[in-house]
Protein backbone atom coordinates (compact mmCIF):
# COMPACT_ATOMS: atom_id res chain seq x y z
CA UNK A 1 0.00 0.00 0.00
CA UNK A 2 1.08 3.48 -0.34
CA UNK A 3 2.15 5.13 2.53
CA UNK A 4 1.04 8.17 3.79
CA UNK A 5 3.25 9.16 7.01
CA UNK A 6 6.91 9.04 6.87
CA UNK A 7 6.95 6.68 10.36
CA UNK A 8 10.95 6.53 10.29
CA UNK A 9 10.99 10.47 10.34
CA UNK A 10 7.79 10.72 13.12
CA UNK A 11 9.84 8.56 15.28
CA UNK A 12 13.25 9.83 15.26
CA UNK A 13 11.83 13.03 16.04
CA UNK A 14 10.22 11.60 19.09
CA UNK A 15 13.52 9.56 19.49
CA UNK A 16 15.25 13.41 19.72
CA UNK A 17 12.58 15.24 21.78
CA UNK A 18 11.91 12.74 24.10
CA UNK A 19 12.57 15.01 26.97
CA UNK A 20 10.66 17.58 25.79
CA UNK A 21 7.52 14.84 25.53
CA UNK A 22 8.38 14.39 28.88
CA UNK A 23 7.74 17.26 30.17
CA UNK A 24 4.95 18.28 27.77
CA UNK A 25 1.97 19.06 30.07
CA UNK A 26 -0.81 18.15 27.24
CA UNK A 27 0.85 14.93 26.28
CA UNK A 28 0.76 14.48 30.42
CA UNK A 29 -3.31 15.02 30.23
CA UNK A 30 -3.95 12.93 27.11
CA UNK A 31 -1.84 9.81 29.08
CA UNK A 32 -4.13 10.82 32.11
CA UNK A 33 -7.48 10.91 30.34
CA UNK A 34 -6.69 7.46 28.95
CA UNK A 35 -5.72 5.94 31.90
CA UNK A 36 -8.20 6.94 34.21
CA UNK A 37 -10.32 4.97 31.68
CA UNK A 38 -8.25 1.95 32.19
CA UNK A 39 -8.80 2.76 36.09
CA UNK A 40 -12.66 2.04 35.19
CA UNK A 41 -12.29 -1.07 33.60
CA UNK A 42 -13.24 -4.24 35.47
CA UNK A 43 -10.19 -6.91 34.60
CA UNK A 44 -7.47 -9.19 35.81
CA UNK A 45 -4.96 -7.76 33.77
CA UNK A 46 -1.57 -10.24 34.52
CA UNK A 47 0.11 -9.72 31.53
CA UNK A 48 0.38 -6.04 29.81
CA UNK A 49 1.43 -4.29 27.18
CA UNK A 50 1.81 -0.47 26.80
CA UNK A 51 2.90 0.90 23.32
CA UNK A 52 4.22 4.15 24.95
CA UNK A 53 5.16 6.27 21.74
CA UNK A 54 7.85 7.83 24.04
CA UNK A 55 5.13 9.22 26.67
CA UNK A 56 6.37 7.44 29.97
CA UNK A 57 2.94 8.52 31.55
CA UNK A 58 0.81 5.29 30.95
CA UNK A 59 3.66 2.96 32.37
CA UNK A 60 4.06 5.20 35.38
CA UNK A 61 0.74 4.42 36.31
CA UNK A 62 0.32 1.08 35.21
CA UNK A 63 2.91 -0.18 37.27
CA UNK A 64 2.06 1.45 40.20
CA UNK A 65 -1.19 0.20 39.69
CA UNK A 66 -1.18 -2.99 38.78
CA UNK A 67 2.62 -3.79 40.88
CA UNK A 68 2.06 -8.11 40.28
CA UNK A 69 1.40 -7.80 36.75
CA UNK A 70 3.91 -8.53 33.87
CA UNK A 71 4.00 -5.25 32.04
CA UNK A 72 6.00 -4.70 28.48
CA UNK A 73 6.67 -1.25 27.77
CA UNK A 74 7.28 -0.89 23.55
CA UNK A 75 8.21 2.29 22.58
CA UNK A 76 8.22 1.84 18.96
CA UNK A 77 4.37 0.01 18.14
CA UNK A 78 6.44 -1.17 14.75
CA UNK A 79 8.30 -3.44 17.26
CA UNK A 80 4.63 -5.48 18.03
CA UNK A 81 5.49 -7.59 14.72
CA UNK A 82 8.44 -9.54 17.03
CA UNK A 83 6.13 -10.45 20.28
CA UNK A 84 5.21 -13.83 20.58
CA UNK A 85 2.78 -13.68 23.73
CA UNK A 86 -0.55 -12.98 24.66
CA UNK A 87 -1.68 -9.66 26.98
CA UNK A 88 -4.79 -9.09 28.62
CA UNK A 89 -4.61 -5.23 28.18
CA UNK A 90 -2.83 -3.41 25.27
CA UNK A 91 -2.82 0.44 25.67
CA UNK A 92 -1.90 2.83 23.22
CA UNK A 93 -1.73 6.65 23.72
CA UNK A 94 -1.76 9.23 21.07
CA UNK A 95 -0.14 7.23 18.28
CA UNK A 96 -2.81 6.07 15.89
CA UNK A 97 -2.84 9.06 14.24
CA UNK A 98 0.54 7.96 12.76
CA UNK A 99 -0.46 4.95 11.47
CA UNK A 100 -0.62 4.30 7.63
CA UNK A 101 -2.24 0.84 7.78
CA UNK A 102 -4.85 1.34 10.51
CA UNK A 103 -7.18 -1.80 9.90
CA UNK A 104 -3.50 -3.76 9.56
CA UNK A 105 -2.18 -2.16 13.10
CA UNK A 106 -5.39 -3.60 14.47
CA UNK A 107 -5.22 -7.06 13.22
CA UNK A 108 -2.10 -7.74 14.63
CA UNK A 109 -3.07 -6.26 18.39
CA UNK A 110 -6.10 -8.35 18.04
CA UNK A 111 -4.05 -10.83 17.48
CA UNK A 112 -1.60 -10.25 20.69
CA UNK A 113 -4.88 -10.22 23.04
CA UNK A 114 -5.98 -13.25 25.18
CA UNK A 115 -9.41 -14.12 24.72
CA UNK A 116 -10.96 -11.82 27.10
CA UNK A 117 -8.11 -9.23 26.18
CA UNK A 118 -9.14 -5.51 25.57
CA UNK A 119 -7.13 -2.93 23.67
CA UNK A 120 -7.61 0.47 25.03
CA UNK A 121 -6.22 3.65 23.01
CA UNK A 122 -6.81 7.58 22.25
CA UNK A 123 -5.66 9.37 19.18
CA UNK A 124 -6.11 13.04 17.39
CA UNK A 125 -9.19 12.87 15.50
CA UNK A 126 -10.87 14.67 12.33
CA UNK A 127 -11.70 17.91 13.93
CA UNK A 128 -7.98 18.45 15.35
CA UNK A 129 -6.19 21.59 14.54
CA UNK A 130 -8.64 22.96 12.29
CA UNK A 131 -8.12 26.88 12.98
CA UNK A 132 -4.13 26.33 12.11
CA UNK A 133 -4.75 24.34 9.26
CA UNK A 134 -7.25 26.88 7.95
CA UNK A 135 -5.03 29.54 8.72
CA UNK A 136 -2.50 28.55 6.63
CA UNK A 137 -4.47 27.70 3.71
CA UNK A 138 -6.15 31.54 4.19
CA UNK A 139 -2.75 32.67 4.04
CA UNK A 140 -1.24 31.41 1.26
CA UNK A 141 -4.16 32.11 -0.07
CA UNK A 142 -3.53 35.78 0.02
CA UNK A 143 0.07 35.75 -1.15
CA UNK A 144 -0.83 33.57 -3.94
CA UNK A 145 1.39 30.63 -2.66
CA UNK A 146 0.76 27.23 -3.08
CA UNK A 147 -0.65 25.56 -0.88
CA UNK A 148 1.03 21.95 1.03
CA UNK A 149 -0.21 19.98 3.32
CA UNK A 150 0.79 21.78 6.77
CA UNK A 151 -1.13 19.69 9.29
CA UNK A 152 -1.35 15.93 9.03
CA UNK A 153 -4.70 14.41 8.15
CA UNK A 154 -6.92 12.69 11.05
CA UNK A 155 -8.59 9.87 11.54
CA UNK A 156 -12.96 11.17 12.17
CA UNK A 157 -14.50 9.60 14.96
CA UNK A 158 -17.00 8.23 12.60
CA UNK A 159 -14.39 6.07 10.77
CA UNK A 160 -13.19 4.56 14.15
CA UNK A 161 -15.97 1.87 14.80
CA UNK A 162 -16.38 0.29 10.98
CA UNK A 163 -11.89 0.46 11.32
CA UNK A 164 -12.19 -1.43 14.83
CA UNK A 165 -14.86 -3.97 13.30
CA UNK A 166 -13.24 -4.80 10.37
CA UNK A 167 -9.65 -6.09 12.11
CA UNK A 168 -12.04 -8.33 13.81
CA UNK A 169 -13.07 -6.80 17.26
CA UNK A 170 -16.94 -7.68 18.17
CA UNK A 171 -17.09 -5.05 21.30
CA UNK A 172 -16.14 -1.25 20.54
CA UNK A 173 -17.18 1.82 23.35
CA UNK A 174 -15.74 5.00 21.69
CA UNK A 175 -16.19 8.78 22.47
CA UNK A 176 -14.37 12.08 21.93
CA UNK A 177 -13.50 15.17 23.57
CA UNK A 178 -11.97 18.56 22.90
CA UNK A 179 -9.10 20.44 24.56
CA UNK A 180 -8.58 23.64 24.35
CA UNK A 181 -5.81 25.22 23.06
CA UNK A 182 -4.61 29.04 23.87
CA UNK A 183 -1.28 30.39 22.30
CA UNK A 184 0.05 33.79 21.66
CA UNK A 185 0.07 33.53 17.90
CA UNK A 186 -0.15 30.52 15.29
CA UNK A 187 3.20 30.07 14.85
CA UNK A 188 3.35 29.30 18.52
CA UNK A 189 1.07 27.00 18.47
CA UNK A 190 3.34 25.60 15.33
CA UNK A 191 6.23 25.60 17.34
CA UNK A 192 4.63 23.76 20.71
CA UNK A 193 3.24 20.87 18.24
CA UNK A 194 7.04 20.48 16.40
CA UNK A 195 8.72 20.05 19.50
CA UNK A 196 6.70 16.86 21.06
CA UNK A 197 7.29 15.50 17.76
CA UNK A 198 3.70 16.15 16.54
CA UNK A 199 4.97 17.79 13.42
CA UNK A 200 3.54 16.75 9.68
CA UNK A 201 5.08 13.70 8.82
CA UNK A 202 3.57 13.05 5.47
CA UNK A 203 5.68 10.94 2.79
CA UNK A 204 5.68 14.28 0.48
CA UNK A 205 6.42 17.41 2.53
CA UNK A 206 10.96 17.47 1.32
CA UNK A 207 9.75 20.07 -1.08
CA UNK A 208 7.91 22.55 0.33
CA UNK A 209 8.27 26.15 1.68
CA UNK A 210 6.69 28.81 3.81
CA UNK A 211 7.05 32.37 2.31
CA UNK A 212 8.07 35.25 4.21
CA UNK A 213 4.57 36.74 3.75
CA UNK A 214 3.20 33.56 5.30
CA UNK A 215 5.89 33.17 7.65
CA UNK A 216 5.32 37.02 8.83
CA UNK A 217 1.02 36.09 9.29
CA UNK A 218 2.48 33.18 11.32
CA UNK A 219 4.42 35.27 13.61
CA UNK A 220 1.48 38.08 14.24
CA UNK A 221 -0.07 38.13 17.88
CA UNK A 222 -2.57 40.71 18.01
CA UNK A 223 -4.86 38.19 19.96
CA UNK A 224 -4.86 34.60 21.33
CA UNK A 225 -5.17 32.32 18.74
CA UNK A 226 -7.32 29.27 19.55
CA UNK A 227 -7.20 25.59 18.64
CA UNK A 228 -8.38 22.07 19.57
CA UNK A 229 -7.56 18.83 20.07
CA UNK A 230 -10.55 16.52 18.86
CA UNK A 231 -9.11 13.51 21.26
CA UNK A 232 -10.98 10.20 20.45
CA UNK A 233 -10.74 7.67 22.89
CA UNK A 234 -12.25 3.84 22.33
CA UNK A 235 -11.72 0.60 24.18
CA UNK A 236 -12.40 -2.86 22.14
CA UNK A 237 -12.78 -6.62 23.22
CA UNK A 238 -12.34 -9.28 20.89
CA UNK A 239 -15.28 -10.98 22.14
CA UNK A 240 -18.90 -9.61 23.33
CA UNK A 241 -19.44 -9.51 27.15
CA UNK A 242 -15.22 -9.04 28.44
CA UNK A 243 -15.55 -5.09 28.29
CA UNK A 244 -17.00 -4.66 32.13
CA UNK A 245 -17.07 -1.18 33.74
CA UNK A 246 -16.56 -0.44 37.22
CA UNK A 247 -19.83 1.17 38.98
Amino acid sequence: MNELFNRNLVFSRKEKLSENIKESEILKYISENLTERVSSIEGNFQNIANISNYMPFAEEYLRKSYPDSSIKNIKDERNIKDLNQKFDLIVYCYGLHWINDVVGFLEKIYGLLSEKGLFICNFAGGDSLKNLRNFFIESESKDSSRHFPHISPFIKFEQITELVKRAGFNEIVADYEYIELEYPSPMALATAIKNIGESNALVNIDNYQISKKVLSDLKKSDEIFYDKINLVSFVASKNRGSLKVKF
